[in-house]
C-alpha cells in the first residue's frame, strides 16, 4: 500500500490518503493492521451490544450540520463514508459538471465544515469519500463520469 502524507491539521492529526481512504490519525500517519478488522453493515444496531473495532456511518455533506459528526462518533477508530451529493437534485446533475464544481473549490463550504468536525471527533478517522464511484447506475452524482474529474475531486478533497 502507498501512503500519500497530503497536511497536518490542528493538535498533530495527519491527514492521510491511501487509496480512495482518508484517514486522520494522531499518532503514526497510518499504522497497518497486523490482523484484519471485520466489519458489518448494521443500520439496526441489531449487533450493538457486540464491541465493534470499528463503526461506520453515512453522512451527506449537503445539509451537514456543523458539530453533528462528534455526537455520531462512537468507537475511537471510526469510519465515515461522506457522499459528496450535489446541492440539487441527482437526476438534474451531470456527473462531471458536478465533479468539476467540486474540484474549483464549489463545495468549499461543506468541505470545511465537515473536516473541522472530522480533526475533533475521535483519535483515528477513517473518511471514505465519494464511494461506488465506478458504478453507471445513476446512484450518485460523483458516479460514472469521467476518471479524470473523480481524481481532480478527490485531491481537491484531500488538499
Amino acid at each position: 500500500m502507498t501512503t500519500l502524507t497530503f497536511g497536518r491539521l490542528r493538535r498533530g492529526r495527519t491527514l492521510v490518503a491511501a487509496g480512495m481512504a482518508v484517514v486522520l490519525s494522531t499518532g503514526p500517519a497510518l499504522a497497518i493492521c497486523e490482523r484484519p478488522m471485520l466489519g458489518a453493515f448494521d443500520p439496526m444496531r441489531e449487533l450493538a451490544d457486540l464491541p465493534p473495532e470499528r463503526d461506520h456511518i453515512f453522512v451527506s455533506w449537503v445539509g451537514y450540520q456543523p458539530g453533528s459528526l462528534t455526537s455520531l462518533v462512537e468507537t475511537p477508530s471510526f469510519m465515515v463514508s461522506l457522499e459528496p451529493f450535489a446541492r440539487v437534485p441527482d437526476w438534474e446533475v451531470d456527473p462531471n459538471t458536478h465533479l468539476a464544481e467540486i474540484a474549483q473549490g464549489g463545495y468549499d463550504q461543506e468541505i470545511v465544515a465537515f473536516c473541522r468536525d472530522a480533526g475533533e471527533a475521535t483519535d483515528q478517522l477513517l473518511i471514505r469519500w465519494g464511494a461506488e464511484m465506478e458504478d453507471s447506475d445513476g446512484r450518485y452524482p460523483w458516479e460514472a463520469g469521467e476518471p479524470a474529474r473523480y481524481i481532480e475531486a478527490y485531491r481537491h478533497f484531500v488538499t
